[in-house]
């Protein structure tokens, strides 16, 4: 193994114990369906320049999520403009040097698993190591008409996305052709000539949550994403932790487990609650009762689903634009 790949941003990354990164607010509002929020959070410059600062901090990763939307009539166009995350994730890894670089990709939707492969592969050169894939298998009952795809029941889409993520991962590692002839994709001869830099494959991220969304991803995944039933249940969050952990021994197979709170970053505590209040008075109810009808029923992913629900219900923390104030710090610990 040469010594780029040796200390590639993965290898670092895995060594830590405890993780700190950031979640590109990529999206119009980014993550606070509040009419405080950024509305313009999705601008390139913009995610470019807490890209850099993520990289100064030595933070772990910066993850972009992703989706498409259908067009509202909503005046407040929050969560409507969403930057992709594939691009983002390519022009962010040639930034920085520090932090891997998530991308969301909805596998289902119409994409080849050959084409995701060497998109992936590319995308690995480019960060030394450190390119990783959220993998998605549905958000909105909008996208199987947007995309010409069969409606696949909640479960069919795990069963799929196994398939996926299994041509994917032959890909990546096989020096011979791939065939393959499953219930949902089938390829002959299929061959990728660029390899991943970090063997044997690039990170999978999921954040099923779902009794087959969490099987798939302790089957399947590295890292997987949960949340906890109300901002300070700390026991949902263990409980969570110890279940993905079993499943994942089930299999032989270590994961991470991570959580994505909002952090709310002043100078005092008073700041801070004060922020806290200023979001929460600007909630936008109707289009928290969108997303929450959008997400909701038996074809919608639930994690999505539960986390609208939580905010819905005016017990969810937010995230506000945050500050930050002196020098980067030399080394990562001193953060």
């Amino acid at each position: 193994m040469s010594s780029e790949v040796a200390t590639s941003r993965r290898a670092r990354v895995e060594a830590r114990n405890f993780m700190v990164g950031l979640f590109m607010p990529s999206m119009s509002g980014g993550w606070t369906v509040s009419r405080a929020t950024n509305l313009d959070s999705h601008r390139y410059q913009f995610l470019r320049k807490l890209a850099l600062i993520a990289d100064a901090y030595r933070l772990d990763y910066v993850f972009m999520g992703g989706g498409y939307t259908p067009p509202t009539a909503n005046p407040f166009r929050c969560r409507d403009r969403i930057t992709d995350a594939v691009s983002l994730a390519a022009a962010f890894g040639a930034l920085t040097t520090n932090p891997m670089v998530i991308a969301t990709i909805h596998i289902l939707y119409r994409h080849a698993p050959l084409f995701i492969a060497k998109l992936a592969a590319g995308i690995d050169e480019i960060t030394s190591g450190g390119f990783s894939i959220n993998v998605v298998c549905g958000l909105s009952p909008d996208a199987p008409s947007m995309f010409d795809i069969p409606d696949l029941d909640h479960d069919e889409r795990y069963a799929a996305a196994t398939e996926f993520v299994t041509i994917l991962q032959q890909l990546w590692s096989s020096g011979e052709p791939v065939n393959f002839d499953g219930r949902y994709y089938k390829t002959h001869g299929a061959f990728l000539d660029t390899k991943p830099v970090k063997k044997p494959w690039p990170l999978l991220v999921n954040a099923g949550f779902s009794e087959a969304g969490k099987n798939f991803a302790a089957a399947q995944c590295d890292w997987i994403f949960i949340i906890s039933d109300r901002p300070t249940d700390y026991d949902s969050v263990a409980r969570r932790v110890a279940d993905i952990k079993t499943r994942a021994a089930r299999e032989g197979r270590p994961v991470k487990v991570c959580m994505h709170p909002y952090v709310i970053c002043r100078e005092t505590e008073r700041e801070v609650q004060e922020v806290r209040d200023h979001i929460l008075r600007n909630v936008d109810a109707a289009t928290l009762e969108r997303q929450y009808q959008a997400y909701m029923g038996p074809q919608a992913m639930t994690q999505s689903h539960r986390q609208t629900q939580r905010v819905r219900g005016r017990i969810s923390s937010f995230s506000a634009p945050f500050r930050f104030s002196g020098r980067p710090p030399r080394s990562r610990t001193s953060l």
